[in-house]
């Protein structure tokens, strides 16, 4: 799958700045987005969702552990929000898809507060089996330890 660009700015001598909306990669051109071609570096819809189907089975089949809303907001904030690779956007990494917010981030962790066995469906760092595909933060539960 190609790079899906699109124009963030001008240069002085008129060509084009560019950003790829899926894996972040930047790109200056004299051409239009659909003449430029570069194998992005995300991940396609079916990775995604193939990688999200593993880690929800991996975590559900070593009970569902989960880290603590203060280790989710560490890393969060230490790591995944200044990574290059973090889609602010979409609230999901853009190597494996998954989405990745702050403990509190949305109306989904508050819902998943008040219903436990949902927890970990709506955020990955929370699934303490999980590590991050760039290996920036480790599993705390499980194989990847």
């Amino acid at each position: 799958m190609n790079c899906d660009y699109k124009q963030t700015g001008i240069e002085e001598d008129g060509r084009f700045q560019y950003q790829c909306k899926r894996c972040g990669h930047e790109r200056v051109s004299k051409h239009e987005p659909q003449y430029i071609h570069r194998v992005c570096e995300a991940s396609t819809p079916r990775e995604q969702l193939a990688s999200y189907a593993q880690a929800v089975a991996q975590w559900v089949a070593a009970g569902r552990p989960v880290r603590t809303d203060e280790r989710v907001r560490e890393i969060f904030n230490t790591i995944c929000k200044p990574c290059e690779w973090y889609n602010e956007e979409a609230k999901s990494c853009r190597v494996c898809g998954c989405q990745i917010r702050d403990a509190e981030d949305n109306i989904l962790g508050a819902i998943a507060n008040l219903i436990p066995a949902i927890k970990g469906f709506t955020n990955k760092l929370i699934m303490a089996t999980q590590s991050c595909p760039k290996g920036k933060w480790k599993a705390e539960v499980g194989k990847d330890q």
